[in-house]
């Protein structure tokens, strides 16, 4: 190993060793291969420490137990133990493919102005075999504040971080015991261009002892009520702290459809039922206002249009390249055109 590797790959785990060999594996499998692994134990209870054992031949690896702080303390150690310009993230329970770090280092090579990268993910099971699920749906990159403040699109496992970047935003965030990374890849967004790989370099698994949901949902409004602190998140979000919270949590239902529900009769009104329940359990449509392209070119946001739901979609330039998005079209009035 040289004395400072190109990539610090950090992992933070807590009575995870059932995962942890596979976990190890797969950044030893990597086809770019300076780098150096941080492990940091949180106090675990299992065999976490006779896994790591196993890979005492590597002397890229390194391994310290500290007393239960929380996974964002872990990960801030490892951070600070190590030395590289810079750090990839990885929970002890997901995988890499071979070529993650390699695709990524290119990626952020050609693109100086990025702060961070990060690859799609596959979901998988505890058994390791691939589901149906891939996060984000569609990739998104350049300046991302706006779609990210609706609900975070990226695996912390993902990630390659420029060490620099990191320093300049701050660490994770310890007092956050769910939502942390998100509250990180904002604060970086806010500051930085976003890199993505878009392939499925990264493999996220589900099991029992994920983060519960409420705690996951706990969490998000903590880091919404951290960042409206700063008077210019509205601005920079194109998103107001009344509507933040429902938007990046998905927990306000919104109208079925009325054509959609009108369509199901007869034999398809318990199918109907059920898909209407879907419908308003997952996050609202979002539209980005759009205004006026005579805007003076000081309030001029950058031409972000976003239509879709969270997760489904991509913001994308406005097509007027007035640089602030065309004004809305009114809608047609319906009904007889009254008389002159």
């Amino acid at each position: 190993m040289t004395a400072m590797p190109t990539v610090s790959v950090v992992i933070g785990t807590y009575n995870s060793a059932r995962w942890l060999g596979a976990t190890i594996d797969s950044v030893r499998r990597q086809t770019f291969q300076d780098w150096e692994l941080v492990i940091v134990d949180d106090g675990s209870t299992d065999d976490t420490r006779r896994v790591v054992g196993g890979h005492a031949d590597d002397p890229r690896i390194r391994y310290v137990l500290q007393t239960r702080a929380g996974r964002s303390a872990a990960r801030n150690r490892g951070i600070a133990m190590s030395s590289g310009p810079l750090v990839a993230f990885l929970d002890a329970d997901d995988l890499w493919r071979p070529e993650k770090l390699a695709r990524q280092v290119a990626t952020l090579a050609a693109d100086p102005a990025a702060g961070l990268c990060y690859t799609a993910a596959r979901f998988i099971d505890a058994a390791g075999r691939e589901l149906l699920t891939r996060k984000p749906l569609r990739a998104v990159s350049g300046w991302i504040l706006p779609r990210l403040m609706r609900g975070n699109v990226i695996i912390l496992a993902s990630v390659l971080v420029r060490r620099t970047c990191l320093e300049a935003v701050g660490a994770f965030e310890a007092t956050l015991h769910a939502c942390e990374d998100w509250d990180l890849w904002l604060r970086l967004a806010r500051r930085y261009p976003v890199a993505v790989v878009d392939e499925e370099l990264t493999l996220y698994r589900v099991h029992g002892d994920n983060t519960a949901r409420a705690k996951v949902l706990e969490g998000g409004l903590r880091v919404v009520d951290r960042l409206y602190l700063e008077s210019d998140m509205p601005r920079l979000a194109h998103l107001s702290r009344a509507a933040a919270a429902p938007a990046s949590t998905g927990t306000t239902p919104h109208p079925w459809p009325p054509r959609t529900a009108r369509r199901r009769s007869g034999s398809q009104a318990g199918r109907s039922a059920s898909a209407r329940a879907r419908w308003q359990a997952a996050p609202p449509p979002v539209r980005l206002p759009r205004c006026c392209s005579r805007a003076p070119r000081s309030e001029r946001c950058g031409g972000w249009v976003w239509s879709g739901r969270p997760g489904d979609d991509a913001a994308r330039p406005s097509a007027s390249g007035c640089g602030r998005g065309a004004p809305r079209r009114r809608r047609r009035r319906m009904g007889p055109t009254p008389l002159a």
